[in-house]
């Protein structure tokens, strides 16, 4: 068993065992190529937080330079306000247009002198919208023609204006400015969403008009955006309201975006810019690619290397494997040469490893020629045993046809006997053909039928393209003697033989039944029992030496090649899977 082991050990692999080369890859890939690859995520970690922090730097600076830009408008828009309400003749304009009790002369005149005012600063129209209204729906701004210079024309709905949300707010400054959005829906929206600065215009316990400065270029603090794309902004009033803001500004400002602020606290506004990491990571990408396109080629070459080296450093010891793996009984008796090229330790191996294979082959032909000398000694043992006990049975027929006065059937028994007896104790290595062991099996019928007359009938049958097939000798006859011992009983005092010989698919086979007493059942297991066991010749409690012998015969000349069946009533079948002929 140990050397069977020995032999199977380069064959059979633990599912945890990994080949030589792949432990060496993976070990110089720990030590090679990972310092490396750690190096170039530093380097790529330091690329993106320096330009994260560039951006950083720069987003303060805009955002610097578009809140002072902001002030700066918002001053310019409270500056136009109070320049031209200061005006001698606005302040009274303003309220000849609020009373009722004017002729439609007078109102003109001060509807032209206040259109005026405002069409001074035309120059001015592309940045601002300057707007002039009262509670009456009056509504003059700068961008008026002078062909629209009507007081009728010029006329809004009343509700309109003392529904507006944010008068109520403007009145109760008292004069002083007002920043506020100017959305769509409100009566100075002129189509984009902006800002602008509102004041009323006051008279000692009256208002009689407001004046408006609507910037229109809300979008004023993208043009500091210095090459940054995606760059966007919101300004936003102390109570949350958006003055302007850019469409694709960010929901939240979280970690997807980086951004600045900074408050003008003189007139409660709040200036966000932010920026989308994406376009800082599209800024930095190709610098990116250039790293990991050299790590990629980097760690190719160092793998490749890896490699190369790895497979030559196992590769004896994958020959050595190899050999140990395809050890066979054919190859003990060939040492195969030393392995060339190879290291020190490996040479020792392959060395001590050919030593063992001579040793093996010394070993294995003494324990085969061991084995095989014991299985010829078993066989002839139980040939010895068998043949005794086919004479001692005839024997007694014979003598007791003598005793009967039966003078010329016991010289055809003797005649018989004597041909069965040739049979049995020729060809000494136990094998005959399939017509001679039927011969001799009917004669040895023909006797038990001179014993037993007309008690007895048989049949034996066979295809003639069997009659050369080689069996061990006297296998048939041990069955035919097994019923003449247990087949015959009060009720079964005539018995019929059958003996065929047929060939089927898969080799041939031979079946012995009769008509007599059945089989019992505690007999077949016990049968089944003795022949599964070790072969033990030695053993005298074969019960009666005849089917367990002829089985265990069969068994140690046939190996795998012969199996049987024993089926009640009264059939036993043996199989044979090969054809051996003469």
């Amino acid at each position: 068993m140990p050397v069977i082991y020995f032999l199977h050990m380069g064959k059979t692999k633990s599912n945890k065992q990994r080949p030589f080369s792949m432990v060496l890859i993976r070990t110089y890939a720990l030590v090679a190529i990972v310092p490396p690859l750690l190096l170039c995520v530093l380097l790529v970690h330091q690329q993106v937080r320096r330009s994260l922090e560039e951006s950083r730097a720069h987003l303060e600076i805009i955002t610097n330079g578009a809140a002072d830009s902001l002030k700066d408008r918002i001053e310019t828009m409270n500056f136009l306000s109070a320049n031209l309400i200061a005006q001698p003749q606005f302040l009274t304009n303003s309220r000849n247009l609020t009373l009722l009790d004017k002729t439609p002369g007078e109102l003109q005149s001060s509807y032209i002198e206040l259109l005026a005012a405002l069409r001074s600063y035309i120059f001015l129209s592309t940045q601002y919208r300057i707007v002039w209204f009262n509670e009456n729906g009056l509504v003059i701004d700068n961008n008026l023609s002078s062909t629209e210079s009507s007081y009728v024309h010029s006329t809004h709905s009343k509700e309109e204006i003392t529904n507006w949300k944010y008068l109520r707010t403007i009145e109760e400054s008292k004069g002083g400015i007002v920043l506020l959005p100017v959305r769509q829906g409100d009566f100075l929206w002129n189509g984009t969403d902006t800002f602008a600065v509102v004041r009323s215009i006051r008279l000692p316990m009256t208002t009689v008009g407001y004046m408006a400065v609507i910037c229109l270029v809300p979008d004023f603090p993208l043009s500091f955006a210095g090459g940054l794309t995606n760059l966007t902004y919101r300004t936003t009033l102390d109570d949350e309201s958006v003055l302007s803001q850019s469409p694709l500004f960010p929901t939240n400002l979280d970690h997807k975006v980086i951004f600045q602020h900074e408050y003008l606290e003189k007139y409660g506004v709040n200036l966000v810019l932010a920026l989308p990491r994406e376009s800082i990571n599209n800024e930095v990408g190709p610098i990116i690619f250039s790293w990991l396109l050299f790590s990629l080629i980097l760690v190719f070459i160092l793998l490749a290397t890896i490699i190369l080296f790895s497979q030559k450093v196992a590769r004896p010891l994958v020959q050595l494997d190899k050999r140990i793996g395809s050890l066979t009984l054919d190859t003990l008796k060939t040492p195969d040469t030393p392995i060339e090229g190879t290291y020190q330790e490996v040479a020792s191996l392959d060395e001590s490893f050919r030593n063992m294979q001579e040793r093996l082959d010394e070993m294995m032909r003494q324990q085969i020629k061991f084995h095989q000398m014991q299985a010829e000694e078993q066989l002839r043992t139980l040939q010895a045993q068998i043949n005794p006990h086919f004479i001692y049975n005839t024997l007694n027929v014979i003598s007791i046809m003598g005793i009967e006065g039966r003078g010329r059937e016991v010289s055809d028994a003797c005649q018989k006997l004597s041909s069965i007896f040739r049979y049995s104790s020729g060809n000494a290595d136990g094998l005959s053909p399939l017509i001679e062991e039927l011969s001799s099996a009917e004669a040895f019928l023909q006797l038990m039928k001179l014993r037993y007359g007309d008690h007895v009938e048989f049949t034996v049958t066979h295809d003639k393209q069997l009659e050369q097939n080689l069996m061990p000798r006297l296998t048939i006859q041990p069955f035919v003697e097994n019923i003449f011992e247990h087949a015959f009983d009060l009720t079964h005092r005539n018995v019929h033989i059958n003996i065929a010989c047929q060939r089927e698919p898969y080799g041939w086979r031979i079946v012995i039944e009769n008509d007599g007493k059945p089989f019992e059942q505690a007999r077949i297991d016990e049968i089944k029992q003795q022949f599964a066991g070790p072969i033990d010749t030695g053993n005298s409690h074969f019960g009666g030496m005849g089917i367990v012998n002829t089985l265990l015969r069969l068994r140690l000349t046939l190996k795998d090649q012969f199996e049987w069946e024993i089926n009640q009533p009264c059939r036993i079948t043996l199989q044979f899977n090969e054809d051996y002929h003469v």
